[in-house]
């Protein structure tokens, strides 16, 4: 087949067939396409640190800028009114602790009682001289560092049962947190919160509270008859899920002069009646099963009465035995097993008339003899002093307030009302944070 253009072909000739180029020519060809890449890839990185800068000033631009101004701090005085008990979180929500409120401490403030949940979160009620003329006495603090800082927070709506309950007015003089939401102000009264101390609602309950610890879940409470201010005619043990206010006998009454709940560090509680003849509990469960052994006192068979009880993990429980005038001195005795059986009796030195006895661990002993601490790592045999209360400022028979342990190691007390020590190597050295 003839193809109209093959005359053309013939004129022109065979086909042109280009010359390779040199081995130069080669080498700049190479160059330049190297070059090329260099270029686009240059370009490629300029565009996309161009595209992230003009992000950031969009950002800027719609964020405004600037730091979002924080809230100004506000005072707290006398206490403040709480709001109905709420559920706490639940176990789907967020673990995250509640920050502090960050109100400034109210000036002069004087502690009587601290409660922990941690190494570093603790609260302390206390009093601010002047308030009580015009207004309840309470003031709150908290502190998320350990100690280092503390913000004030909303206190119960409450006058401070150590300086003045008056007529017709709530009043309360301890603090137990269970965590980090769900507290305690209690005696005579009862204040719940369930928010970490952000608000505090008073609780309906028929009767006064005299003691409260929490253990296993469970708030453990003695309460006795309203307008009573011992149990020697009896007062109920109660418990409650933590976080409510729905407490219910558990079967169990208990007399004495004063009472103690004491958990040792995990779901065991004792409680006692502390008379000439003290009652001693335990419950294995924080109180949930009504299930209560009966501990035989004993001091009892030392010709001594019972002063007050520790107990630490591992069914360590130490009772401090006060000798009657002329018969003796004070001593320790512990048990290892919970108060099943106890070891020897552990007289102190003479000069050392306690008031209160701790333990971080089992063997060590914290005894509260103003105006020192002194420490035994040896069960008892051997005492040093480890805290002494300044010399100025002494206030007699109070130089140490809330004496105990959140763990082995970690413990805290209030020195003269002003100053929180924390030791953290179980007591043998301390430091201390002192309010203005």
């Amino acid at each position: 087949m003839v193809e109209p253009d093959d005359d053309l072909r013939r004129r022109l000739g065979p086909p042109v067939i280009p010359l390779a180029p040199g081995p130069a020519r080669f080498e700049r060809i190479r160059r330049q396409a190297r070059h090329r890449r260099r270029w686009r890839a240059a370009m490629t990185t300029m565009s996309t640190a161009a595209l992230v800068a003009a992000a950031v000033v969009v950002g800027v631009a719609i964020g405004g800028g600037l730091p979002r101004p924080q809230p100004a701090q506000r005072p707290i005085g006398e206490g403040t009114p709480g709001v109905p008990v709420t559920a706490p979180p639940s176990a789907t929500q967020s673990p995250a602790r509640p920050t502090p409120a960050g109100s400034f401490v109210p000036e002069h403030l004087g502690l009587v009682d601290l409660s922990w949940v941690s190494d570093l979160d603790g609260w302390g009620l206390g009093t601010t001289p002047g308030t009580c003329a015009s207004g309840f006495c309470t003031s709150l603090v908290r502190t998320s560092d350990g100690g280092a800082s503390w913000v004030g927070i909303p206190a119960p709506h409450a006058d401070l049962a150590e300086f003045s309950c008056r007529p017709g007015r709530p009043c309360v003089g301890h603090l137990r947190f269970a965590d980090h939401w769900n507290g305690y102000a209690y005696g005579p009264d009862l204040f719940i919160t369930t928010d970490g101390g952000d608000t505090w609602q008073r609780q309906p309950i028929d009767g006064t509270v005299s003691a409260l610890e929490v253990a296993g879940g469970t708030a453990v409470a003695i309460i006795g008859s309203a307008g009573s201010g011992s149990c020697d005619a009896g007062c109920a043990v109660e418990e409650a899920a933590v976080g409510t206010a729905a407490f219910r006998p558990t079967g169990l009454v208990v007399h004495g002069a004063t009472t103690r709940v004491v958990r040792d560090g995990g779901d065991r509680v004792y409680v006692a009646g502390i008379g000439p003849v003290s009652e001693l509990y335990r419950s294995d469960d924080g109180g949930m099963s009504d299930r209560w052994n009966r501990i035989v006192d004993p001091c009892v068979a030392f010709h001594r009465s019972v002063v007050d009880l520790t107990g630490a993990q591992g069914g360590y429980l130490a009772v401090l035995c006060s000798a009657s005038s002329g018969s003796g001195t004070d001593a320790v005795v512990a048990s290892t097993d919970a108060g099943d059986r106890f070891g020897p009796l552990r007289p102190l030195p003479a000069v050392l008339r306690p008031i209160s006895l701790a333990s971080p661990r089992a063997g060590v002993l914290v005894l509260d003899v103003p105006p020192s601490l002194y420490v035994s790592t040896d069960a008892g045999r051997t005492w040093s002093a480890r805290l002494a209360a300044p010399a100025e400022g002494k206030l007699t028979g109070t130089e140490f307030a809330a004496l105990g342990f959140e763990d082995p190691r970690y413990g805290r007390v209030i020195v003269a009302r002003v100053t929180v020590e924390t030791t953290r190597d179980g007591g043998l050295t301390w430091i201390g944070h002192t309010f203005s």
